[in-house]
């Protein structure tokens, strides 16, 4: 399970595109990505996401995970079926909900996590957009709405490395691009076969924030851990 949580950090801030028209509806319809990599002061940002795993040769061939993100400049909140991750300036709660277990530990400087990571496939990407091959791009119709279908195939180097075969994008056609979809299609050598990503919705100026101290979602008024978290384990990782 601990894969798919990586899974879904690298999915977040990766896509592949070429040729010139695909490449910029690509582009326009990440516009959210910036804003998120950078937030703005008093700002909130909300992810609502579900992801689709299938299996290689597996007789349980899917699992399907539900993920919800709120950030801001001082604040991470995500939220799914196995984990929840609290984080702000002072504090950073991960919760395990399959193991009932609450690892609390100091913030870091920037409390979006995996940054490093992030720049480096954000430094990526230029690569990729120039030299992925794109293999499909057409209008399609889904749920009465219309749509672009985007796929590519990267260089041999992210296949090998990553074991990706092919990016596929579901994008809506209208005024202002919005991505849909994706679905990263990997080699068999891959314990997942195919990884798909429905954007339900994203929404840039979130008002709905209950609080943006970690800590309030992990400990009521009194200090005690909440009702929900009430058998849990705290493992201090200091």
């Amino acid at each position: 399970m601990t894969k798919f949580f990586i899974l879904i950090v690298f999915l977040k801030i990766t896509f592949f595109a070429c040729g010139q028209d695909c490449k910029e509806l690509l582009r326009n319809s990440f516009h959210w990505q910036n804003a998120i990599q950078a937030p703005t002061k008093g700002v909130v940002y909300y992810l609502d996401m579900t992801y689709t795993f299938n299996f290689w040769g597996k007789s349980q061939n899917q699992t399907i995970i539900n993920t919800k993100i709120c950030l801001a400049d001082n604040f991470y909140l995500l939220e799914s079926e196995m984990h929840l991750v609290y984080s702000d300036n002072e504090n950073f709660f991960l919760v395990d909900l399959n193991n009932r277990t609450i690892i609390k530990r100091p913030s870091v400087k920037d409390v979006k996590p995996q940054e490093g990571f992030e720049e480096q496939i954000l430094g990526l990407q230029q690569n990729l957009i120039e030299r992925g091959r794109m293999t499909s791009c057409l209008d399609t119709l889904i749920n009465e709405e219309q749509q672009r279908f985007i796929s590519i195939i990267p260089e041999n180097e992210v296949t090998d490395n990553m074991m990706v075969s092919k990016v596929s994008y579901f994008i809506s056609s209208s005024n202002t691009p919005v991505l849909k979809k994706v679905i990263i299609l990997y080699k068999p050598t891959h314990n997942v076969k195919t990884l798909v990503a429905s954007y339900n919705s994203i929404n840039l100026n979130y008002q709905d924030l209950k609080s943006d101290k970690a800590i309030d979602y992990i400990y009521d008024s009194n200090g005690k851990l909440k009702s929900r978290f009430r058998n849990y384990r705290i493992v201090e990782d200091n």
